[in-house]
C-alpha cells in the first residue's frame, strides 16, 4: 500500500496477509495479546491452516475473524515460536490487535470473495459457497486486504491509518529509515522502556555501531515530533486581548542613564528586573501628541504589551499588572528613571531581545514597527494574529501556557579526558566570583526546568559522548546524586547572578531531563565506574552486518507498533506496592494461578543468592529498577492478564543492569559466571538451584548451548564474559 507520510516521503508496504478464524477465542485471544495453534503429534496428520503458523513473520497483517464479522486487523510483532497452552504443545504468534470501529460483517464481504480468492494461490479461506472455510490461519493477499481497507476506510481506527500509509506516519522508525539508519526494532523498544525506568541510559559499543546516531537521533526526533505536535493555540486568552506596542528608545530615557557605555540595554535590564515600565512624557514638556498620552493612561489590566527597543528589536512581550500609576515618593523607583514618576506595572511573559528585521520590511502590515513610530500603538486583530505567526517561525510561542520560547530540547556533549570537575557540565564562577560562566549543559538544565513549570512536558536529552574519556563519578556526581535524593544542586550565593544572569543559586534537575550517555566498545571492562554504572541502563549496541547495511533499502517496512515516548508512562517514582497493584490479577503464565510478581520475586531471590556467594549484592535500587522495567513492558502490551512473556523483561534486565557490573577478583568471578549462565535455564531442579545459590556451578546447566536458554541474552552475554573474565569491585 502506499501514502505519503508526516515526513514528506513516499511510502510503500511489502507484507504478507493473513486470515484468522477465532470464533469464541477471540475474546481471549484479544485481552492476551496472541493466538496460538496446537502442533501435530508425533506421527500425527498436519494441516495447511495449522503449518501456516510457522510461515507468519514479523510484520505481517492478521485479519482477525469471528462470530462472522471482522473484528480487528493486527500486526505481528514477531515469528511463531513454542508455547504450551492447557498442557498442549502449539505455536504462539504476538499481535499488535487495532479493533475496528465497527465490524465488518462477512454479507458485507461476500461481493468481494471471488476476486479476493483469485488473489489467494493456496490455502484460502473462502469456499465456492462464498462462506468461510473451517481451519485456523489462511492465507490472504494485498490485494483482498487493499479491497477490503478502500471499501470500509471509516471503520478503520486512527492509530492504524499511519502504518497504512493512509496518515501522518510518525513512528521512530520511519523517521529512522527516512534519514538512512537502521536498528532492530527490539534496541528501540529497549531504549525507551529505559527511560522510563529511570532517566539515565548509557549506550555501549565499537566505533561504528551508532550509539551516538541513535542518542543524537532519537533526541532529534522527539525534538521535531513534539514541534509538529505543537501549533499556536486559536483560544488562547492572549490572543483575544488588547496588544499595544510601546516603545522605550526615546532620548529622555537614555539620558536618565548618563554615564552608562550600554544605556538601552541597562533601561531593558532594569525594566525586565522590576516589571516596571515608565510612561514617559507624561510628565515632561516635550509636544507629545495628547491622543497617545490618553492611550498609555487608558491602559488596563491585562492588556499585552509589547516593549520596543529600537533598531528593529523586541525587549520583552508582557502583561499589564497595574495600570497607570503616579509615584512621587522618590523613593520606589529611584533605580529607574527619575525624569518621570508616571508608571504601568507589567508581568513579562517574554524577555527579549529579539531582532525582528525581517519582519519590519512589511512595513505595510505592521507600521507601528518603526524607528521613528509612535510611543504607543494598538494592534488590529489581524496585526496580533499575524505577530503571533511570526513569532512562532522564531519558536516563540503563544498558546495557552503564556508566551514563551521555545527551547532547544537536546545538546550532544563530547566528553573531555580532562574532566576531573563537576565545572565541565555545570559552570562555575570566574576568578573574581563576579560572573558565572554557564555552559550547554546547564543552560539546557535550566530550560528544562522552566518548561516543566509551565506545565509543559517536553523531554530533554543531553548526550554525553564518550563518558570513559574521563571517569564519570567526578563530573557527573552531583547530578545523580541530586536525582537519587531530590536535592538541588548549589551553584552560587550571588543575588545579582541569580537576578540578571537567571542562574539559579541552588539548581533543581528537573523531572523532564533525560541523559543518555555513550561508552567506546570494552570501557564497561577496561576501566569501569561503577558509581555511575551501577545506577544507569546499559544497553550493547552490535554493528550490522554487512548484509544489513547494504539491503537497507530493500528491507521490508516496519509495521511494529512504535512504543510512544510521551504516552507511556514514567515508572521511575514507582514502589513495589504501586506496581503489585497495577499488576493485580496477573498472572505469569496459562498454568498456574501466582501472580506475576511472585513469580518474577522467585528468580530475583535466586539471582541475589548467586551474586551474595561472590560478595556482591543486588541493591534495592537495582531490585526496584527490574520491576518498574518488568511493569513497563507488561504496560506496553496492553496489559494482557497472563503476562508470560514476563521473563523476556528480565533478560534485559540482567543483562543492563546486573552483567554490566558483576566482576570481581580472579579466583570468584569464574564460578559466579558460571552460576549465572545456570540461572537462565528454565527447567532447574530444586537441588539445582539450591546449588547454584551456594555458588556451585551444575555441570548440566553449563553443557547446554545459550540458545536453549530461557533469559537468552543474558546466556549469550555470559558466555562471552566467561571466556575474557575481567574485574571490578562489585554491583
Amino acid at each position: 500500500m502506499d501514502g505519503r507520510d508526516d515526513w514528506g516521503f513516499e511510502v510503500s508496504y511489502y507484507f504478507n496477509v493473513w486470515w484468522v478464524n477465532l470464533g469464541h477465542t477471540y475474546a481471549r485471544a484479544r485481552m492476551d495479546g496472541y493466538i496460538w495453534a496446537p502442533s501435530p503429534v508425533a506421527g500425527g496428520k498436519s494441516f495447511p491452516h495449522w503449518d501456516a503458523m510457522k510461515e507468519v513473520e514479523a510484520g505481517d497483517m492478521v485479519i482477525c475473524f469471528a462470530q462472522k464479522e471482522i473484528m480487528a486487523f493486527s500486526i505481528a510483532k514477531d515469528k511463531a515460536r513454542s508455547h504450551v497452552n492447557i498442557k498442549k504443545e502449539g505455536y504462539r504468534i504476538d499481535l499488535d490487535f487495532y479493533d475496528l470501529s465497527r465490524p465488518v460483517g462477512l454479507e458485507e464481504i461476500k461481493p468481494m470473495m471471488d476476486m479476493i480468492s483469485a488473489s489467494i494461490e493456496t490455502n484460502k479461506p473462502f469456499n465456492t459457497l462464498k462462506g468461510v472455510n473451517q481451519g485456523y490461519l489462511f492465507n490472504f493477499s494485498t490485494d483482498g486486504f487493499r479491497m477490503i481497507v478502500e471499501r470500509f476506510p471509516d471503520r478503520l481506527p486512527e492509530s492504524l491509518k499511519p502504518v497504512l500509509g493512509m496518515g501522518p506516519d510518525t513512528r521512530f522508525s520511519t523517521f529512522l529509515d527516512h534519514r538512512g539508519f537502521f536498528f532492530h526494532q527490539d534496541i528501540i523498544q529497549r531504549l525507551i522502556l529505559s527511560l522510563k525506568t529511570k532517566p539515565f541510559v548509557m549506550l555501549s559499543g565499537a566505533s561504528g555501531s551508532g550509539k551516538t546516531a541513535l542518542a543524537h537521533l532519537f533526541a532529534q526526533y522527539m525534538d521535531e515530533k513534539k514541534r509538529n505536535d505543537e501549533s499556536l493555540t486559536e483560544e488562547s486568552d492572549l490572543l483575544s486581548r488588547r496588544w499595544f506596542k510601546i516603545s522605550y528608545n526615546d532620548k529622555d530615557i537614555v539620558n536618565a542613564f548618563e554615564g552608562s557605555d550600554k544605556k538601552i540595554n541597562l533601561v531593558r535590564k532594569t525594566m525586565l528586573k522590576d516589571g516596571i515600565m515608565s510612561l514617559y512624557g507624561l510628565d515632561s514638556k516635550k509636544n507629545i501628541d495628547m491622543n497617545q498620552k490618553k492611550m498609555m493612561k487608558d491602559l488596563k489590566e491585562g492588556d499585552v504589551i509589547i516593549a520596543y527597543q529600537g533598531g528593529y528589536t523586541v525587549g520583552g512581550i508582557g502583561v499589564v499588572l497595574q495600570p497607570h500609576f503616579f509615584d512621587d515618593s522618590g523613593d520606589a523607583f529611584d533605580s529607574y528613571f527619575e525624569s518621570t514618576k508616571n508608571f504601568v506595572r507589567i508581568d513579562w511573559l517574554f524577555k527579549g531581545p529579539l531582532k525582528i528585521s525581517d519582519f519590519y520590511l512589511d512595513d505595510q502590515r505592521i507600521p507601528a514597527f518603526s524607528m521613528w513610530g509612535d510611543a504607543i500603538h494598538r494592534l488590529t486583530d489581524d496585526q496580533i494574529r499575524l505577530f503571533s505567526d511570526y513569532l512562532y517561525t522564531r519558536d516563540i510561542q503563544i498558546n495557552e501556557h503564556g508566551v514563551h520560547t521555545r527551547s532547544r530540547t537536546y545538546e550532544i556533549i563530547p566528553v573531555g579526558r580532562n574532566w576531573t570537575d563537576r565545572t565541565h557540565l555545570l559552570g562555575s564562577l570566574d576568578s573574581r566570583g563576579e560572573q558565572y560562566k554557564t555552559t550547554q549543559a546547564l543552560e539546557l538544565i535550566i530550560n528544562a526546568g522552566h518548561v516543566l513549570k509551565r506545565g509543559m512536558d517536553n523531554p530533554f536529552f543531553l548526550i554525553l559522548d564518550n563518558m570513559n574519556h574521563s571517569q564519570a563519578e567526578h563530573y557527573l556526581a552531583d547530578i545523580l546524586c541530586a536525582w537519587e535524593t531530590g536535592e538541588n544542586v548549589h551553584l552560587h550565593m550571588d543575588d545579582d547572578i541569580a537576578q540578571y544572569s537567571e542562574i539559579p543559586k541552588d539548581l533543581s534537575i528537573p523531572s523532564n531531563l533525560f541523559i543518555i550517555g555513550t561508552l567506546a566498545d570494552g570501557a564497561l571492562y577496561e576501566k569501569p565506574d561503577l558509581a555511575v554504572l551501577s545506577k544507569a541502563n546499559v544497553i550493547e549496541l552490535e554493528s550490522l552486518r554487512p548484509d544489513e547495511h547494504l539491503t537497507v533499502k530493500e528491507r521490508k517496512r516496519s509495521m511494529a507498533r512504535d512504543l510512544n515516548f510521551q504516552e507511556s508512562p514514567m515508572a521511575n517514582h514507582l514502589k513495589p506496592e504501586d506496581i503489585r497493584k497495577l499488576m493485580r490479577d496477573v498472572r505469569a503464565d496459562t498454568s498456574a494461578d501466582g501472580h506475576v510478581m511472585d513469580a518474577l520475586s522467585g528468580c530475583l531471590g535466586v539471582l541475589s543468592g548467586i551474586l551474595e556467594t561472590a560478595g556482591l549484592e543486588l541493591g534495592n535500587r537495582v531490585i526496584l529498577d527490574i520491576l518498574r522495567y518488568v511493569y513497563l513492558a507488561w504496560d506496553a502490551l496492553d496489559h494482557p492478564r497472563v503476562f508470560d512473556t514476563w521473563t523476556d523483561a528480565l533478560d534485559v534486565q540482567v543483562v543492563q543492569r546486573v552483567l554490566s557490573v558483576v566482576h570481581g577478583p580472579a579466583a570468584v568471578i569464574p564460578k559466579t559466571l558460571e552460576c549465572l549462565y545456570g540461572f537462565c535455564f528454565k527447567d532447574i531442579e530444586s537441588g539445582e538451584r539450591a546449588d547454584l545459590m551456594a555458588g556451585k556451578p551444575v555441570g548440566r546447566l553449563l553443557d547446554r548451548r545459550p540458545e536453549e536458554a530461557l533469559l537468552i541474552r543474558s546466556a549469550l552475554k555470559l558466555k562471552k564474559m566467561m571466556k575474557t573474565p575481567v574485574r571490578t569491585e562489585g554491583l
